[in-house]
């Protein structure tokens, strides 16, 4: 629903991330059903809906959308990263300013009171920009008023908000450290869980709840957790979100890994990052035609010292020859394999490397 070629501006793009990474109502946390829950959650999901639909009510910057893959020119690029950057940054002072708030404040029956250097800091630059942001959010029921005790904050039509508000900042500071601040803008009151990492593979699956090709995210998902992939998350950059999966029986680093990036017209972008080529081509004797195809195509030729580099670090990497019905061709032991799409056909595809990833547990062969 949310995933487009092209937007109506800069910022529509910047809002689908966040409306993406919203995560779907509703959990009973730990049996018991909070009804605060909801009312944080309809507070998200109207904040998020108004940056995407009337941006102008935030006093969002109006700019043409764009895109990195029609950047053709270094000034193009650097002319849209920038404008992405700005509002990408105004929207996220406003979300950590309620992080803030929530975590370091405290409830005076349904008033959340914190401290003057909270808001100044959040006041500190673009001032007349965060004026429109907080005009927007008094659209929406939350209301800040500076007073002699500090700063209130409060809802007018659903005052039970802000002990959501409350609980989901300080659940996600005190248990999720640096990764707090994004499971409470996605407001994740699951961060509780003590088996939450392995819960981090939903989120993969609620971003692209309303594509085609969910079917087979799920079915590969279900693959990798029935066979002990363990699910990481990736927060390092603020447009793109990393969620791999890997199993260190099999290798040491990630084997597959989903980015979703808004900067890009296909935002999600799958990446197979094989072990080294030596130890699966003598795997590809019995396997379908249409894999040893695909194989031979995205493997590259050894280049000699260029391909070999990296042995200092990797130790038992090497070339392999592969035979094809053109002959045979020396292969480098690196090989990945990047899909921007996931149809029945790249579903296969990968579901069969990694069924040829897992018959190395049976050889205790490791990379």
């Amino acid at each position: 629903m949310y995933v487009k070629e092209r937007y109506n501006s800069l910022g529509q793009r910047i809002a689908v991330y966040y409306l993406l990474l919203l995560k779907p109502i509703f959990n009973p946390v730990r049996g018991a059903y909070l009804s605060c829950y909801k009312d944080i959650y309809d507070f998200f999901h109207s904040l998020y809906l108004m940056f995407y639909e009337n941006p102008e009510k935030l006093g969002i910057p109006s700019k043409q959308d764009n895109c990195l893959d029609h950047c053709i020119t270094s000034e193009l690029r650097k002319s849209f990263l920038k404008d992405l950057m700005q509002i990408f940054h105004i929207f996220h002072d406003l979300l950590y300013f309620l992080y803030q708030a929530g975590y370091s404040g405290h409830l005076q029956g349904h008033r959340l009171i914190i401290e003057l250097e909270v808001y100044d800091n959040f006041y500190r630059d673009s001032r007349r920009i965060k004026e429109h942001l907080l005009m927007g959010l008094s659209l929406i029921g939350l209301e800040i008023r500076v007073t002699g005790q500090g700063v209130e904050l409060s809802n007018k039509n659903v005052p039970e908000m802000i002990d959501g508000l409350h609980l989901l900042a300080s659940m996600c500071k005190n248990h999720q450290c640096e990764n707090g601040f994004f499971y409470f803008y996605r407001c994740d009151f699951d961060v509780l869980s003590n088996d939450y990492s392995k819960l981090n593979s939903r989120i993969l699956a609620e971003i692209i709840k309303n594509e085609d090709s969910y079917r087979y995210i799920k079915k590969l998902r279900d693959y990798m957790t029935q066979n002990g992939y363990n699910y990481g998350i990736n927060l390092k950059n603020p447009f793109r979100l990393i969620i791999s999966c890997s199993n260190p029986k099999i290798k040491r680093t990630p084997l597959l890994e989903f980015t979703f990036d808004i900067r890009y017209e296909s935002m999600l972008h799958i990446c197979l990052r094989f072990v080294s080529t030596h130890k699966i081509v003598p795997f590809l004797d019995d396997v379908p035609s249409y894999v040893k195809k695909d194989f031979s195509m995205i493997s590259n030729l050894c280049r000699g010292e260029s391909c070999m580099q990296h042995l200092v670090l990797k130790g038992n990497a090497v070339p392999s020859v592969l035979k094809t019905e053109h002959g045979e061709k020396t292969i480098c032991w690196r090989l990945q394999s990047d899909y921007t799409d996931i149809n029945l056909h790249n579903f296969k595809l990968i579901r069969y490397y990694l069924l040829l990833h897992q018959r190395l547990l049976h050889e205790n062969v490791m990379t």
